[in-house]
């Protein structure tokens, strides 16, 4: 059992041979390594290895799992997020038969895994809805707000932290760094108490007190609390922080 298993991904192209922009994961992952003692790190993730970390999905011509499989509290994926395309491009499609509404899925996930593997939204719920520790995901990646509430929606005990629209790589490293110093503090903290406390840390540094001085062009990530979801109920996360709608972000 670990606090925190990390997927991070940065693959170099898409699967169209578009060049992505590199991020800063490699410091990313050196900032977790420091602050949280419990952890469990996966670079250069596939979705292969999520299945394989936390199920036991056998790799292909192996008799059974490569490795143990891990029981964590938080899971991580950090990298880039697509912009939602397609059905369920809004986060949820929908079927109405003689007069009800048909959840069918989320239509495909916005997570950019090595090799640009492409899946559906619900592939990955699937896994983390048998997980009895988890209590809380980080989609440290842009465009994943949508996909934030199709899983606080789906996992109502879990809390989801995402960011919406795009979000320079510097803000996005900074506020990880933030998370994890408040995990990395007090094993067994609540992921809504860390996520408050590094609101607070972030927002101090780039308002002044850092080298950053950009607090025009601040962005700020959502949090989706655990919850009970009701029929007919907004998409809205709850008591999310969201950026103002004058700020526009610099370029990534």
């Amino acid at each position: 059992e670990v606090e925190l298993l990390a997927f991070f991904a940065a693959p170099k192209k898409d699967k169209d041979d578009n060049l992505l922009q590199q991020l800063a994961t490699q410091r990313e992952i050196k900032s977790l390594l420091t602050a949280v003692t419990s952890h469990e790190v996966v670079p250069a993730a596939r979705f292969h290895d999520v299945k394989d970390y936390l199920i036991g999905h056998p790799a292909a011509g192996v008799a059974g799992p490569t490795h143990k499989t891990f029981s964590p509290r938080w899971i991580q994926f950090s990298g880039h997020g697509r912009t939602p395309q397609g059905p369920g491009a809004d986060g949820q499609e929908d079927l109405v038969i003689d007069g009800e509404v048909v959840k069918l899925g989320f239509g495909e996930s916005p997570l950019v895994f090595e090799r640009d593997e492409r899946l559906r939204g619900e592939e990955f719920v699937d896994i983390l809805r048998d997980l009895p520790r988890l209590e809380g995901v980080f989609l440290n990646a842009c465009n994943t707000s949508e996909y934030g509430t199709f899983i606080s929606r789906n996992l109502p005990d879990v809390a989801v932290i995402a960011w919406e629209g795009q979000v320079p790589d510097s803000q996005a490293f900074y506020w990880a760094r933030c998370l994890y110093k408040e995990l990395g503090k007090q094993y067994g903290i609540p992921f809504e108490t860390a996520f408050e406390s590094a609101m607070v840390a972030y927002e101090e540094f780039f308002n002044g007190k850092g080298k950053w001085r950009v607090s025009d062009h601040l962005r700020l990530p959502l949090l989706f609390r655990r919850q009970t979801w009701s029929e007919g109920e907004s998409n809205a996360p709850a008591q999310a922080r969201k950026s103002p709608a004058s700020a526009s972000p610099p370029p990534p």
